[in-house]
């Protein structure tokens, strides 16, 4: 545990068993040898599980469903010089803040060099001219099979943010201090960190096929006067999803029908004129 760094990422251990059982989970420390002051606090835990885990296939579908995953474009016709923009592809709401000649806050900040998702504040909410900033929000409209689902985010900047959330939800977007207790999934942009490369997000399931909405909220009415963030990059995995390949000849000139194919890492190929080892219908084929 010594191994674990304070910055709200998930450590743990991953096992296998081969029968039903009971199982104990724990955290288990000598505190009779040591540093006179040594202590750990865990403040969420999580269990994932896959009855079979090879067949446990991951797909992405970022850009299927989000357009961009990183280097997000701006509205038609807006510069792209400026610091601050609107993103092309996502919806902003209640979040327009003019900066002069750095452009108009409004979901984009090219700070790093580059556009990333953004939302914020310098010392300049009175000056938002649209909404209440207290439901500040960027967020994409979905459509979903049934199925596994992880959005995440990597930010480039996380700072000092009171009330700010990754979230999943349907139909309509929950007030930010109801985002706990009333979207699909959600988490805390201020436990992300800031890395630039490391994701976090959330892990949801859907029963039937239906329209989600994916995107971030703050309340930036509230807390410090300095405060934002800035997802460089986004991602969005399906799970044993059924679309994809569904005929292809596999050695011999065998026909396979009706199963997706995927490589080894669990990505959904578009092509096997390679020959390779790939899964279909959970079981390796060797072309």
């Amino acid at each position: 545990m010594s191994k674990c760094a304070a910055d709200g990422a998930f450590y743990g251990v991953t096992f296998d068993l081969t029968e039903e059982q009971n199982v104990v989970f724990a955290f288990q420390t000598n505190m009779q040898g040591g540093n006179a002051n040594q202590e750990f606090r865990v403040d969420e835990v999580k269990l994932f599980y896959s009855a079979d885990a090879e067949a446990m296939l991951q797909t992405d579908i970022t850009t299927d469903k989000l357009i961009q995953a990183n280097r997000f474009s701006r509205i038609s016709g807006q510069s792209a010089t400026t610091r601050y923009g609107t993103p092309k592809d996502w919806v902003v709401e209640n979040y327009k803040i003019p900066a002069g000649g750095n452009g108009t806050r409004n979901g984009l900040d090219r700070y790093p060099g580059y556009d990333c998702l953004s939302l914020g504040v310098w010392d300049d909410r009175q000056n938002n001219t649209e909404g209440d900033l207290s439901q500040a929000r960027i967020y994409h409209r979905v459509d979903l099979d049934a199925g596994s689902y992880y959005f995440g985010a990597a930010y480039e900047a996380n700072y000092q943010l009171s009330q700010a959330y990754i979230f999943a939800a349907s139909d309509i977007i929950p007030l930010t201090a109801d985002i706990p207790a009333q979207s699909i999934a959600y988490d805390a942009i201020s436990d992300a960190g800031k890395d630039n490369s490391t994701f976090r997000g959330i892990y949801f399931e859907l029963d039937h096929p239906q329209q989600v909405l994916l995107g971030f909220q703050a309340d930036l009415a509230s807390g410090a006067s300095q405060q934002e963030f800035r997802a460089s990059k986004v991602t969005l995995i399906g799970y044993n999803l059924t679309d994809g390949i569904y005929e292809v000849e596999i050695g011999n000139g065998q026909s396979l029908h009706r199963e997706p194919i995927f490589d080894l890492q669990g990505r959904k190929v578009s092509s096997t004129s390679k020959k390779n080892v790939y899964i279909v219908g959970g079981k390796k084929v060797v072309k």
